[in-house]
């Protein structure tokens, strides 16, 4: 038959008579092969399939994994259902663990130069040639240029060894260790939740925020500030939310795409990036005017009553007003005798202290935090606020009042530690928790729970500080 010739249905006859003798061809070549094979004995114990519980680092949520394991070999990942975060859920990312452990160019052992640089050319040594090559070099720079011209940096707060440059530097006798991501991702909230409240931050991808696992918790609604939680962790704080929202939880997204988390709320501001602090303020400023603080908790669980030098700017301790005063304790201006009182913390009933106004003393003046905050909020109106963050006025009160009715919370993501105003935009969202009292109580976000069952930061290998050389801390 002519190629030129050949029709589609010729040309299907032959392929499958084609295919049909080369697979009789391959049978019988198997069958020959098989009987020609000596028997092999299985071993059950060898072929057995274990399943071993763990975690998964693909990030920093530390999902619930079962590892199936054959032979020596993981074969399969799958979500933990005892894991009460991700009850066994995992992510696409998770589930690729398989792919990052046996890719065939992953590095598995220490390997040094044998060309050029540029070259890229390796050969592969044993991890004692390793150690010895990298110690002696450390150690012959630190008998010539001293130990602080070693300068050491290492991963971000995802790896689980964060800390153990810390240690090896200490150990070492250099001060000079950084890393360069936790101060772009992270770092600014843990600070200012730290200093202001004492507490770990509202981050839910950090697991924290652990009150949406909370079975039949009151919370009423929740607002994700430049998180998105189904992106960032579906398999825990994705779900947990979208449970949330299913149980009729009302929620707001601050975020300038069009996350499932936006397209889920009930809110969904689009903000211009980078103006996250003058939306805060505008938060701050309409709920102080329309009074929907928690003036209970504002009145005996912040630094908002205390007085401030208007100077200064420092609070008025107890020591510039009488003798012997404890410097740890702050001052009040009293209603009832209408002069400055010392209040020992946490309280005293028998005072009666002002929350707002300007007094003078001794020929100072003297404001309350409150009315610090009050001022510095002012100039941010609804109306300033969709000028600068690009948002419509009617939505941002809706979102406000969302907030308000409580019990709810604003877990603040990594989108505002990536601006100057870092620090600012963690410590508004600290200060807008504790104004409306969402602070430790049923239905709140800003809590602190036990630890979930992983190590504490820094108890796998202690930063070893009293190694440090002293003359390295001057």
């Amino acid at each position: 038959m002519e190629l030129s010739k050949l029709t589609r249905r010729s040309f299907n006859k032959v392929a499958a008579f084609s295919s049909a003798v080369l697979s009789l061809g391959a049978l019988s070549s198997g069958l020959k092969e098989a009987k020609a094979a000596p028997v092999q004995i299985k071993n059950a114990e060898q072929d057995e399939t274990k399943i071993i519980k763990t975690n998964c680092r693909a990030c920093i949520f530390n999902c619930g994994v079962l590892a199936h394991v054959r032979n020596g070999r993981v074969v399969k990942l799958e979500g933990n259902p005892e894991y009460p975060m991700t009850k066994g859920s995992m992510c696409a990312k998770g589930l690729s663990g398989l792919n990052a452990l046996y890719h065939p160019n992953r590095n598995k052992y220490p390997m040094i130069r044998v060309g050029e640089r540029g070259e890229n050319k390796w050969k592969r040594i044993s991890w004692d040639e390793a150690i010895d090559t990298i110690a002696k070099k450390l150690m012959e720079t630190r008998e010539k240029y001293g130990a602080e011209s070693v300068f050491c940096s290492t991963g971000g707060g995802g790896n689980p060894a964060f800390r153990s440059i810390a240690r090896f530097c200490n150990i070492f006798g250099t001060p000079n260790w950084y890393e360069p991501g936790c101060a772009q991702c992270y770092l600014p909230r843990t600070l200012a939740y730290g200093i202001m409240y004492g507490g770990p931050s509202t981050s839910i991808a950090d697991e924290s925020a652990l009150e949406i696992y909370v079975p039949n918790t009151p919370m009423k609604s929740f607002v994700c500030w430049g998180t998105d939680p189904s992106y960032s962790c579906p398999a825990g704080g994705g779900r947990a939310l979208a449970e949330l929202r299913a149980r009729g939880v009302k929620s707001v997204s601050i975020d300038p795409r069009f996350t499932p988390d936006a397209a889920k709320a009930d809110v969904w501001l689009p903000i211009r990036p980078g103006t996250d602090v003058a939306l805060m303020l505008t938060w701050i400023n309409y709920i102080i005017e329309h009074k929907l603080y928690d003036q209970d908790f504002v009145m005996h669980w912040t630094n908002l009553p205390y007085l401030v030098n208007t100077k200064t700017k420092m609070f008025l301790r107890p020591n510039e007003i009488v003798e012997g005063g404890n410097p740890k304790d702050y001052v009040v201006w009293d209603t009832k005798t209408g002069s400055p009182k010392v209040m020992p913390y946490p309280w005293d009933d028998n005072l009666s202290p002002a929350l707002e106004g300007t007094f003078e003393y001794k020929g100072q003046q003297y404001k309350t935090g409150f009315t610090l905050l009050k001022e510095q909020a002012a100039p941010y109106t609804i109306e300033k606020a969709a000028e600068i963050c690009w948002l419509v006025p009617e939505k941002i009160v809706e979102a406000i009042k969302i907030f308000a009715d409580g019990p709810s919370g604003i877990a603040l993501g990594v989108a505002t530690d990536q601006f100057p105003n870092s620090v600012e935009a963690a410590m508004g969202s600290v200060i807008l928790n504790g104004l409306m009292g969402y602070v430790e109580k049923p239905g709140t976000m800003m809590q602190r729970f036990p630890s979930g069952g992983t190590a504490p930061a820094g108890s796998l290998a202690p930063r070893a500080q009293h190694c440090l050389p002293q003359e390295q801390l001057l």
